[in-house]
């Protein structure tokens, strides 16, 4: 039952994520969803919820296949928390959200840079993306771990609050 819920709602992120997209609005929440995913249910379900919202956006919008990893540091930001067992408030699930907006837009945003030739066009603009990405998902991540939480329960699955190492 974990792979279908993985599978729905990462998918449902990186379509939201691409419909927000198209009105210039950059906001991490597949990123968020593997944090869920790992930090939840450990290494094994977090790597299938990477691959998707890896892959997903980079097929969809046909760029380079580097960008894939983009989400890794939020893989393994979300290993490091799992393994400090700080996954028993919601509160404490603000910090990481502050981490995931840099760590999953950031390589996106170097690209852009790289492909730009270093010049300094547009670097406010990704600045304040990045920084409303921090801020939204600092929000925005301890009321996804309630949604996902609720719904995990109602599956009779582990959830990410009160897991015990």
């Amino acid at each position: 039952m974990r792979i279908p819920l993985i599978i729905t709602v990462t998918l449902a992120a990186v379509a939201a994520e691409l419909w927000l997209g198209n009105f210039a609005v950059a906001l991490p929440l597949a990123a968020c969803a593997v944090f869920y995913f790992t930090a939840a249910w450990g290494y094994r379900f977090g790597l299938l919820a990477l691959l998707l919202c890896g892959l997903a956006p980079e097929l969809i919008l046909q760029r380079n296949f580097l960008l894939a990893l983009a989400p890794l540091g939020v893989y393994w930001l979300a290993l490091y928390w799992r393994a400090g067992g700080r996954t028993r408030s919601l509160a404490a699930a603000m910090l990481p959200g502050l981490l995931i907006g840099p760590l999953a837009l950031g390589p996106l945003y170097l690209w852009r840079l790289w492909a730009l030739g270093w010049r300094r066009v547009g670097f406010d603009e990704m600045a304040a993306c990045i920084l409303f990405a921090m801020f939204f998902c600092a929000f925005w991540l301890p009321l996804a771990v309630r949604f996902l939480d609720w719904i995990a329960e109602r599956l009779g699955l582990p959830q990410y609050r009160g897991l015990e190492q």
